[in-house]
């Protein structure tokens, strides 16, 4: 597992120092992704992708690609579900439609 960063400052046009972070994470690939498994929030308005946070607060959307990912997610599911209030679903999606592939 490797995590690439870039830190770059860019002057902003109030003369105040604009700091911008990109952030990516190259993993080994294991396997080919079938299903991918998310934790939504539900209520009367509809659904919403569930975020936590990983590192120094960086908050992600909880999306597995396998089980053993979605089981370490059950705990901040369940913490979502009673600080928020809301319904909480584990949703399965099985169909797989590539729209784009982006070459380097």
């Amino acid at each position: 597992m490797s995590w690439n960063a870039a830190v770059r400052r860019k002057p902003a046009q109030n003369k105040q120092k604009q700091i911008t972070m990109s952030i990516y994470h190259t993993p080994p690939n294991t396997f080919r992704i079938t299903q991918l498994w998310a934790v939504l929030s539900s209520d009367e308005g509809g659904e919403g992708l569930c975020a936590g946070p990983v590192i120094n607060g960086v908050m992600l959307p909880l999306i597995a690609a396998d089980e053993a990912r979605l089981e370490s997610f059950m705990p901040m599911a369940h913490k979502i579900a009673k600080e928020s209030g809301k319904k909480v679903k584990i949703v399965r999606f099985t169909v797989r439609e590539e729209i784009m592939e982006i070459n380097p």
